[in-house]
């Protein structure tokens, strides 16, 4: 399953990458304190590459990952190693999709 969403990189002043991603998919680890264990493996397909704001979909890369959760939270917090890199906001009207 697949969220639709929105990425916010926070800028490297802000802590936020160096460099940004400049291709649509992307691996990271995100943070859940709604389930445990609390730290998944993600994947994301940004719309638009190196730009501060995109549309993406957003998905777990495991399939006994909480699935369910992407449709009881309204944002998912991206991170590189234990540094918070981005956050995404989980579109509320999107439909369960299937890998």
């Amino acid at each position: 399953m697949e969220k639709e969403g929105v990425i916010y990189w926070l800028k490297p002043e802000e802590g936020g990458l160096k460099n940004l991603p400049t291709y649509e998919l992307c691996y990271a680890v995100t943070v859940l304190p709604q389930v445990e264990p609390s730290a998944w493996s993600i994947k994301m397909f940004i719309l638009e590459p190196d730009k501060y704001v995109s549309d993406c979909l957003v998905a777990f890369l495991v399939d006994h990952a909480p699935h369910e959760v992407l449709n009881t939270i309204e944002s998912v917090d991206v991170y590189a190693g234990n540094k918070k890199v981005a956050t995404i906001i989980l579109k509320t009207d999107n439909k369960q999709q299937t890998d």
